[in-house]
């Protein structure tokens, strides 16, 4: 069983390492009179979202407002318009934080983004700077999860507060991941807005070129879910989505070599972009299913 692709999730994979970029701590003039954009797709998505900032010596950022800027792909282009911060949302799984007065860029291409699509970003800045982006898109990851295992039974009893051991494992199987050079797992509550319900779990990531192979996702807590909300389940299971997340060239550098990096070198940090730190990227994402049974 392949799983459901899921389109639209990640309609932007933004900055997991934007503290990185954002709380600069490392040897100065690290980010020195810098520009930094982020923005990503995901394939079956039109959406576009784009942030822009500029960055001081000392690490503080301003937004980069007025800005003209366009993304071009296969079925067309669009043109950015500046939006409130509020549009910038990002997946709660990808965890950068979206400021009030963020300098927010949005709009939609004739159609969404396919597998093994060229785009391209240009980016006119009012002081005559120019930002240049371009990436390939992945195409949808095929993985599976055995079918006896694709329905497990954690153990949920008491244990001591030392005691770290997963309370489920269960194998993932990556099959193919085509123009991929990361894939990732996350998981969420079906048909639960993913910021309801946190999730304590891992699995590592698979990287170029071994991208198959079984690794193993361990679940260390229950879910959490904020008070109030709705879970379709009948009090004896919970069913989750395992969101296998395939990263072309340009957001799987920068989640390999930013991810909690505050003193990389500047030249080195703008991935798929070009006056610019940050990243141009694509994701493409299968959803699998898994149900926990709460047992007696």
């Amino acid at each position: 069983m392949s799983g459901r692709a899921r389109p639209t999730l990640l309609l932007v994979a933004l900055a997991v390492v934007s503290v990185a970029c954002r709380d600069a701590a490392g040897p100065e003039p690290v980010f020195s009179s810098q520009r930094a954009v982020y923005a990503a797709f995901e394939v079956g998505s039109p959406g576009v979202t784009l942030l822009a900032e500029g960055l001081t010596e000392h690490g503080s950022s301003a937004p980069l407002r007025g800005a003209e800027a366009t993304v071009s792909g296969t079925s067309g282009s669009v043109a950015l318009t500046e939006a409130p911060s509020s549009e910038c949302f990002v997946e709660p799984m990808s965890p950068v934080l979206v400021r009030p007065d963020d300098a927010c860029y949005t709009g939609a291409l004739p159609q969404p983004a396919g597998t093994s699509e060229a785009l391209a970003l240009e980016m006119m800045l009012p002081d005559g700077g120019r930002v240049r982006g371009s990436l390939v898109t992945p195409g949808l990851p095929v993985a599976s999860i055995p079918p006896d295992s694709q329905t497990v039974t954690p153990y949920w009893g008491a244990r001591h507060q030392l005691d770290q051991a997963p309370r489920a494992i269960v194998p993932i199987t990556l099959h193919s991941a085509p123009g991929a050079t990361r894939v990732d797992i996350v998981a969420t509550v079906a048909g639960v807005d993913p910021s309801a319900c946190r999730i304590d779990a891992w699995a590592g990531p698979w990287f170029a070129p071994q991208l198959e192979g079984k690794h193993d996702w361990y679940l260390f807590e229950r879910p959490d879910c904020r008070p109030g909300t709705v879970i379709d389940s009948s009090g004896d299971w919970i069913d989750l989505d395992i969101h296998v997340i395939a990263m072309e060239n340009n957001y799987a550098g920068y989640m390999n070599h930013m991810l909690g990096n505050s003193s990389i070198d500047v030249t080195r940090a703008g991935f798929g972009l070009e006056g610019a730190v940050g990243v141009f990227g694509a994701t493409a994402t299968t959803v699998l299913s898994l149900r926990l049974l709460y047992g007696p």
